[in-house]
């Protein structure tokens, strides 16, 4: 509740500026006349609560379709926010911190500092590392993706949206706004920062959705049919547990034709939602996943063969360790593409000696992320780090994707770290 109180404040601060000669938004907001950057400074603390409940109110009929139940949740009348008569109270005293302590035009620094404090806190207070995944890991995703001119990107479980407005890197401005951009996140907070993070990267927000995707009344669907993307990427939460119902009918979309994934852990039903999302035959997809979807068998080593088999799965990269917060566990990226006709092996990289960062965490430098893209692009083996497997070297390890089994033991003198590996030939 506090991280959507103190985000709604700083949205007002933001766009406040405006009034005052300001700048241009990057997305363009209808904003109501009565939005001046003086107004809470000179409105009698008493009265704050109302004024501040009417501007976020109508900020959302204003914006109907990018704005729409963002903040109709918050009512500053609450009790917690009652005014002191031996003071401004909280409210005043927020109006003050944010308004009149913080330089002029300062809000599209402070608006980007309030987003990636409300992401660090959420991640924290629900132990949750795909609330806030490392900047490293976004650009490795958007540089492997590679959006291009009027493409759709879709994120089925978009957390703050940072995956998805990552791929802005990649894109002039020119091309920016033709970019399609589809999310969904069942947790409303989340939902609310993924939407406000969209708005101030000169994105629409109107197709981040608040629901289950996993659930099919929460599917992007046309006429019925579910919708296709030409980018799907996400950082989901793993082994989600209870996804769906013991005797759920059958989805309507088919989405888990290579197979139904166990009730106790939701990684492959995300997996083949992502699948079954992708275009026919354009279509690629990047999941951030624990190294365990990589070799478990049962069911989901029944899945991992039919995905195989079926030519989606494209590529394997194992993170260094200690990259994300809040969890110890090994990750990993896993690729698939519809476009692989003329391909029948994937590639497996290990990316766990490219790590640079301390004794409590991990990250990868510009030139590692550089050097994997390009290991990516070019599929040529190097002992130690990447190597090609066939169908057939898989079905040997029983489906097994796991990076260890398919790298040839390093060369002595071989490339140790990004830079070297980045100077090959590869």
């Amino acid at each position: 509740d506090s991280i959507r109180y103190l985000l709604a404040l700083v949205v007002l601060r933001w766009l406040a500026d405006l009034t005052h000669g300001g700048y241009q938004l990057p997305y363009p907001l209808i904003l109501p006349d009565e939005l001046e950057y003086h107004v809470p400074l000179s409105t009698r603390p008493e009265r704050l609560p109302e004024w501040l409940n009417d501007m976020l109110a109508q900020l959302e009929r204003l914006n109907k379709e990018e704005l729409e139940g963002v903040f109709q949740h918050l009512n500053f009348k609450s009790p917690r926010f009652q005014f002191n008569q031996a003071g401004r109270g909280i409210l005043g005293k927020a109006i003050d911190i944010l308004w009149t302590k913080s330089h002029y035009r300062c809000s599209k620094e402070l608006m980007k500092e309030a987003l990636d404090i409300a992401s660090t806190a959420l991640m924290w207070n629900f132990n949750a590392p795909e609330y806030s995944t490392p900047d490293a890991v976004c650009s490795l995703a958007s540089a492997i993706l590679c959006p291009h001119h009027g493409e759709s990107v879709y994120d089925p479980a978009c957390g703050t949206g940072k995956m998805l407005v990552r791929c802005k890197n990649y894109l002039d401005a020119d091309t920016a706004a033709q970019w399609q951009m589809y999310g969904t996140e069942a947790d409303r907070t989340a939902w609310m920062l993924a939407k406000l993070n969209a708005l101030s990267q000169g994105f629409s927000s109107r197709n981040i959705r608040w629901g289950d995707a996993l659930r099919a009344r929460d599917v992007f669907n046309d006429e019925g049919s579910q919708s296709r993307f030409d980018v799907v990427v996400s950082h989901f939460s793993w082994s989600v547990k209870e996804w769906r119902d013991d005797n759920a009918p059958a989805d309507p979309y088919a989405r888990f034709r290579h197979g139904m994934p166990p009730k106790k852990n939701a990684d492959y039903a995300y997996l083949l939602h992502m699948a079954s999302s992708m275009k026919a035959g354009l279509g690629r997809m990047l999941a951030v996943v624990s190294t365990g979807v990589l070799s478990r068998t049962g069911q989901e080593g029944r899945i991992r063969m039919r995905l195989v088999m079926d030519n989606l799965v494209d590529c394997v990269i194992a993170l260094p360790d200690k990259m994300f917060q809040c969890t110890p566990i090994a990750s990993a990226i896993l690729v698939m593409r519809t476009d692989r006709a003329s391909r029948r092996d994937v590639l497996f990289v290990d990316a766990r000696g490219m790590a640079k960062g301390t004794r409590s965490s991990n990250t990868l430098s510009d030139d590692a992320v550089n050097a994997i893209a390009r290991l990516y692009s070019t599929r040529t083996p190097a002992d130690g780090i990447a190597a090609l497997a066939s169908h057939d070297g898989i079905a040997a390890n029983v489906y097994s994707l796991s990076v260890a089994l398919y790298l040839l033991p390093r060369r002595e003198g071989a490339a140790r770290d990004a830079a070297q590996v980045r100077g090959r030939r590869v």
